[in-house]
């Protein structure tokens, strides 16, 4: 499911993400006694690098990575969702305030902590 996806979807690095996933298993995992079997991510070293933390976490405790194609992050489903629903939310905030693109970064932050509130 998509549930490490919202849950990690308050990291600001990819290096995070072994830290992260340590903590979710910890926290949801354990607790129920839930076995994580797959995980899907992108090409990227730090998920799929031979050297990685991640990939050496996920075959100490037997969880198969897989990854998606290169240039096709529709197959990353929900955390690609939530980036893009971010985006349009910063986007569209630009625009009622008619703010320049030079601030789109600033904005982005601005929906990522207003969204963690909710």
């Amino acid at each position: 499911s998509g549930l490490f996806e919202e849950f990690y979807a308050n990291g600001k690095k990819k290096s995070e993400v072994t830290a992260k996933l340590k903590q979710f298993i910890s926290e949801y995992c354990d607790p129920y006694g839930i076995k994580i079997y797959k995980i899907q991510s992108d090409a990227d070293e730090v998920f799929i690098g031979p050297q990685c933390s991640f990939r050496k976490f996920c075959n100490s405790i037997r969880i198969l990575l897989s990854h998606s194609s290169p240039y096709s992050h529709w197959e990353n489903g929900v955390i690609e969702r939530v980036i893009r629903t971010l985006m349009e939310k910063a986007f569209t905030l630009m625009a009622q305030r008619d703010l320049e693109s030079a601030h789109w970064a600033h904005c982005l932050e601005h929906v990522y902590k207003v969204n963690n509130c909710l």
